[in-house]
C-alpha cells in the first residue's frame, strides 16, 4: 500500500513537471525573437555595427535599431513580422529593409537593403 501511495505521488509530480516544462518550451518557441540582435554590416572596406532590440508586445513585435559606430540609438522599426522563420523589418524614414531567416534560436541570416544597396547581414542574439 505504501509503495502505491509513493508511486502515485511520483507519477503526479512527474506529470506536473512535464506540464511545466512543456508550457515553458512552448512560450519560448512562440517568442524566439525577443532580445538584442547584433551584426556587422560590411560596407566597402568598413564594418558598421548594427544592433536590433526586439520585444514582443500585445499586438505583435516592436523593435528599434542602433548604429553604435555612428552614435545613433533607438531608431524605431516601423514594421516587423515573423512568418514561418522569415523575419522582415522596415525603417522607411531611412530607406532600410531587412529580410532574414531564423536559423536557430540565436542566429538570423539575411540581407540589409538601403537606398538601392543590398548587403548580407547576419545577426546573432546576445
Amino acid at each position: 500500500m505504501t509503495f502505491h501511495v509513493h508511486s502515485h505521488f511520483f507519477t503526479k509530480a512527474f506529470c506536473c513537471l512535464l506540464l511545466l516544462f512543456g508550457s515553458a518550451s512552448s512560450l519560448f518557441a512562440r517568442d524566439r525573437l525577443s532580445g538584442q540582435w547584433d551584426g556587422n554590416l560590411k560596407v566597402q572596406a568598413r564594418s558598421l555595427r548594427l544592433v536590433f532590440h526586439i520585444e514582443q508586445s500585445e499586438s505583435g513585435y516592436k523593435a528599434t535599431m542602433d548604429s553604435p559606430d555612428q552614435g545613433v540609438r533607438g531608431i524605431p522599426v516601423a514594421t516587423i513580422s515573423l512568418d514561418n522563420k522569415i523575419l522582415k523589418m522596415t525603417i522607411p524614414a531611412a530607406g532600410i529593409e531587412y529580410d532574414g531567416t531564423l536559423k536557430n534560436y540565436s542566429m538570423l541570416s539575411g540581407t540589409f537593403k538601403q537606398n538601392g544597396m543590398s548587403l548580407p547581414l547576419d545577426l546573432n542574439k546576445v
